[in-house]
């Protein structure tokens, strides 16, 4: 629970990964010996775990269109949303989700607005997948985080917030100022629209009802004054509402931090701002693109070709790209003879063999051979430091006397932490880090150590054997993200597609 304008609310649920989950459902049975799970590892669990919309669109996006395009259901997904898209909504479109994972220009207001839109279905379809898995039939970590983001009502009142915003501010803004590559528009002209922002979205804060008052006329439900562009989003709200606590107060919220947001990161924009000092005549000379889409295009573009030909060079992509568009073609059937054609063509088939393109693939060459020298050294060093580590932990011995662990040194006591920490695999020890106040001190060592001594007794008492050592990674299980969860499970995700 938390306080905001002195409503006791509802935190959205908590979506964390394995590791994290795993400590804090230790932490939450009654059941288990509370006292055996660290404190500040439940409270680290706690610290790098998220929650809410952003969370829930980030899973669902590695789930339904995940990044590299290996994991994930993407093709299933699709199939299936596609199909349930015509058959229940009349909507012949794609069924792809939101590609949240390559973070374009409003790709989370769009992801909200289809959780929104088409909750149940979504639902539907990963019980689906789960129903359908040969080896295992039961869900995986981030399906049940997904689940429990879909069905818990903060988690939704936030998408519901997200989605709104998007369809008021975020969708008509870029249908505003993105302009044509025959016609760009120009930043500088943009003055009257981003100083009436604030100014909608304080409007919205304040009144936050008429979005979903069915008397409130379309053109005052968004920023550009056309109708909503996705039509099923408000009715879709309303079969919800009822469900969704605090819904007013979110969108109250979202709006009013817009306006800060807005205000903050256009100052050029506002009175008295550079634009204001423009004369009339740098503002006609002076032409600013109001967006980066000719550089995130030809990025697209690269991405795309690669993933067409995936042995293709830069500098080919950079030839096929300039020849169209500078419309090469055309200039070669009007201007170039059969003569100059030919001649061109022997002079790119020398051109290869130039002293500049040898000069270059000798640079490289001796950069590569440089940079894997450097690798070799660094390996070597590592291994002599791994060595020295090794033997001086070998040459440690373990001390269960208190009476001498009482008399150690601080150095001493570092030296059994250690000991216990590498060698006898103590749990409680491996979830803790050397900076941390208690394995700093020589007060917080000596306790941590006959700790450890109590521990290390009880477990020669019982004859539990040592748990293996899996490597540095242990220490970090908190620190684990959620793609690395994707291959769990019977490895569900290896013929998700096939």
């Amino acid at each position: 629970m938390y306080t905001l304008d002195g409503l006791q609310l509802q935190r959205p649920i908590l979506l964390a990964n394995k590791a994290n989950d795993a400590i804090l459902q230790l932490a939450a049975d009654k059941s288990s010996d509370l006292g055996s799970v660290d404190s500040a590892a439940i409270q680290r669990a706690l610290n790098s775990s998220t929650c809410g919309a952003i969370k829930l669109l980030q899973l669902l996006g590695a789930l339904l269109k995940h990044k590299d395009g290996e994991h994930g259901y993407q093709q299933r997904a699709s199939i299936f949303l596609r199909q349930k898209k015509l058959e229940l909504y009349d909507l012949n479109e794609s069924g792809e989700f939101t590609a949240v994972s390559t973070n374009r220009y409003g790709c989370f207001t769009y992801a909200a607005a289809e959780v929104v839109m088409f909750h149940t279905i979504i639902i539907e379809l990963i019980e689906e997948i789960i129903d359908g898995k040969q080896k295992s039939g039961a869900a995986n970590h981030v399906e049940k985080n997904v689940l429990k983001g879909l069905d818990d009502p903060a988690t939704m009142t936030e998408n519901v917030a997200l989605a709104l915003y998007g369809m008021c501010v975020s969708w008509p803004y870029m249908a505003m100022v993105r302009g044509t590559r025959e016609n760009p528009i120009n930043l500088t002209s943009l003055t009257a629209l981003h100083r009436r922002i604030p100014e909608f979205c304080a409007h919205i804060a304040q009144n936050p009802h008429v979005l979903l008052d069915p008397n409130t006329p379309p053109a005052q439900l968004t920023l550009d004054g056309r109708h909503v562009r996705k039509h099923l989003l408000i009715p879709s709200i309303h079969l919800i509402q009822d469900r969704l606590p605090n819904l007013f107060l979110a969108i109250s919220t979202m709006f009013a931090g817009a306006v800060i947001g807005w205000k903050h990161f256009t100052p050029e924009f506002q009175i008295g701002g550079i634009f204001d000092q423009l004369t009339a005549w740098q503002r006609q000379v002076l032409f600013l693109l109001s967006t980066n889409c000719v550089s995130e295009g030809v990025l697209g573009e690269k991405r795309i070709d690669y993933r067409q030909n995936p042995n293709s060079s830069l500098e080919t992509f950079s030839n096929k790209t300039r020849a169209r568009r500078n419309n090469t073609e055309a200039f070669i059937k009007k201007r170039c003879s059969t003569a100059v054609r030919r001649f061109v063509r022997a002079e790119v088939r020398r051109g290869s063999k130039t002293a500049r393109k040898l000069d270059f693939h000798a640079a490289w060459g001796r950069f590569q051979r440089q940079k894997a020298a450097q690798g070799i050294e660094r390996r070597r060093k590592a291994k002599e430091r791994r060595d020295v580590a090794d033997a001086k932990l070998a040459a440690i011995a373990l001390v269960l006397d208190l009476e001498v662990i009482e008399a150690m040194t601080s150095d001493k006591l570092r030296e059994q932490l250690q000991y216990h920490r590498e060698i006898l695999r103590d749990e409680i020890l491996l979830g803790k880090k050397w900076k941390d106040d208690d394995m700093r001190l020589v007060g917080g060592r000596r306790e941590l150590v006959k700790a450890a001594r109590l521990r290390e007794l009880q477990r020669r008492v019982s004859k539990q054997p040592i748990a293996p050592s899996d490597g540095p990674q242990n220490t970090k299980m908190s620190e684990m993200d959620d793609d690395d969860e994707m291959d769990d499970d019977d490895a569900d995700w290896e013929d998700i597609d096939g």
